[in-house]
């Protein structure tokens, strides 16, 4: 195979991997523009999947699967550490965004990210 060859494969699986982010992208955005419409119903249903802290009341206060605290009235929040939101479990395309099984609640925390100093806690919903 000559030096043409190789360039030509080399640009169809970049064609290929480029067109992988996009369909993730846009499956992302799908998500996040649904987020933004989950209805009391299915926010409540997924909020029970949380882990139950048996230091508060599990209407208040969760954790996620990785065991990151949630809070009810945080939902949609990403500038709260106790901030939370609703992922699919498996791809987008899989099970379909409004099948409660392929939903869990997900803390929006980030152990990188700056949030307000310590003006919130658990205790006060601040």
């Amino acid at each position: 195979m000559d030096h043409t060859g190789i360039k030509k494969i080399q640009k169809q699986s970049a064609g290929k991997v480029i067109k992988l982010f996009q369909v993730a992208e846009y499956e992302m955005k799908i998500m996040e523009l649904k987020e933004i419409c989950w209805d009391r119903t299915v926010k409540e249903a997924v909020w029970k999947k949380g882990q139950i802290n048996p230091d508060y009341s599990p209407h208040v206060l969760r954790w996620d699967k990785d065991g990151r605290i949630m809070m009810w009235t945080k939902f949609g929040r990403t500038d709260s550490r106790f901030g939370w939101t609703i992922k699919a479990i498996e791809p987008l395309g899989e099970k379909g965004l409004d099948n409660l099984d392929n939903l869990q609640p997900v803390s929006t925390y980030s152990p990188n990210k700056k949030y307000k100093k310590d003006m919130e806690s658990p205790s006060t919903g601040g």
